[in-house]
């Protein structure tokens, strides 16, 4: 266990991968004890598909259109819900990352640098609200990364990579880790760690009033 802890292998969300072509979860090639990817073959995956956005996510989105990329990586800091007299209250510290050249999905082993100050969306749960207000895009072809600290340098091949990035260490220079296609995230989840792929909906109001939104840097 303390093996796959060091290789960021922590949550069900870190092993598995979204099956763009035949629209289904799989679980993906893991770089780890070779008993784990045998025993994982075993396992069912589940139907359901609701993807929470949670703190030490990071995401790409580009459009689903041939050769259409993005440049820009939003990596999730920090989220709260806060009850109030009309319902829930969103915040969400995030910030933006950006690739020397568009790409359709990052990838692995590229160093990345002077991201922007951190933002706070401060808002309506509802989704429809704050997924465009954080990602700037309602691009559903999505790729969730593993960001983690870095002196400059790939990892190589079978090397403990470096912690991961985080609100409380909040590094300049970042590698992609890990890179995996994914589906968006649909609901707000409780702060905390493990990504849960499994509940039967996704938690936003579906009222069709709207909360007051705002978007700061700080």
């Amino acid at each position: 266990m303390k093996c796959l802890h060091a290789f960021h292998l922590s949550t069900y969300g870190d092993l598995v991968t979204w099956n763009r072509a035949s629209s289904h979860w799989s679980w993906r090639a893991v770089n780890g004890p070779k008993a784990l990817e045998g025993a994982l073959n075993t396992l069912a995956l589940p139907h359901d598909t609701a993807v929470p956005l949670l703190p030490g996510q990071a995401w790409h989105f580009a459009s689903d259109k041939f050769l259409a990329g993005s440049s820009t990586i939003t990596e999730i800091l920090f989220t709260n819900l806060s009850p109030t007299a009309w319902g829930y209250s969103l915040t969400v510290l995030y910030r933006h990352w950006h690739l020397l050249a568009s790409a359709t999905s990052p990838p692995t082993g590229t160093i990345l640098r002077n991201p922007s100050r951190p933002q706070v969306y401060h808002g309506s749960m509802a989704t429809y609200d704050w997924f465009p207000e954080i990602f700037g895009t309602l691009d559903t072809c999505a790729t969730l990364l593993t960001l983690v600290t870095s002196h400059g340098q790939s990892t190589p091949p079978g090397a403990i990579p470096g912690d991961l990035s985080s609100l409380a260490a909040l590094p300049l220079t970042v590698e992609i880790y890990r890179s995996v296609p994914f589906l968006p995230p649909s609901y707000v989840g409780h702060p905390g760690p493990a990504i849960n792929l499994t509940l039967p909906a996704p938690l936003v109001s579906l009222s069709p009033s709207r909360g007051r939104t705002s978007s700061t840097s700080i």
